[in-house]
């Protein structure tokens, strides 16, 4: 038997796994089922302690259910780790080509190799936990042109030449990482 509500059944044979969440006074009951209408897992809350419920749940999915979502857990994971590579292909860092995207300024439209990253010694850092030197927001970046004049510019107007042509997702690293995580992650 699968998902009890109430004496309705439903997931018969497509149940991956049961969770709870503890909230202050009550708890909610989850199941994580195969969906063949959606063709993806999904989570369904089949109880509750906030007032009657006369529900159940069993594990019972097929094998054949259980290797369907482990690909689309495979592919999920490979999909988020894609978009994590393409995100940090995005950000200047030291030996990547920027263009300087100001609206005016003497530096507005420049274009160089970066060679130092740091902190932003102009912005004001508080203790209570905002500004942190190392957030993306406070950070500077020296660039060097072709020409060997070095300058400095805020990391936010800078923008990373050619990272969309990168074969970002060809890499072999990414689709390991990715088959370890879906191995290693739970419904």
């Amino acid at each position: 038997m699968a998902i009890n509500i109430q004496g309705e059944v439903s997931y018969v044979g497509c149940v991956l796994s049961l969770s709870e969440r503890n909230e202050y006074h009550d708890s909610d009951f989850f199941a994580y089922v195969w969906d063949e209408a959606e063709n993806r897992v999904s989570r369904i809350m089949y109880g509750t302690t906030r007032g009657y419920s006369a529900s159940y749940a069993e594990v019972d999915a097929t094998p054949e259910i259980i290797e369907k979502a482990k690909m689309w857990r495979e592919e999920k994971v490979l999909a988020h780790a894609q978009e994590m590579e393409n995100a940090k292909a995005c950000i200047p860092d030291v030996g990547k080509q920027v263009i300087v995207v100001t609206k005016r300024g003497k530096n507005k439209g420049k274009s160089g190799v970066v060679t130092k990253r740091a902190a932003n010694p102009f912005q004001h850092y508080n203790k209570n936990g905002y500004n942190k030197p190392e957030s993306l927001f406070n950070q500077r970046v020296q660039i060097r042109t072709e020409e060997g004049e070095y300058f400095w510019v805020d990391l936010l107007n800078t923008r990373v030449v050619g990272y969309e042509d990168a074969d970002l997702y060809a890499s072999n690293s990414i689709l390991k990482v990715a088959g370890f995580k879906a191995v290693a992650y739970s419904f």
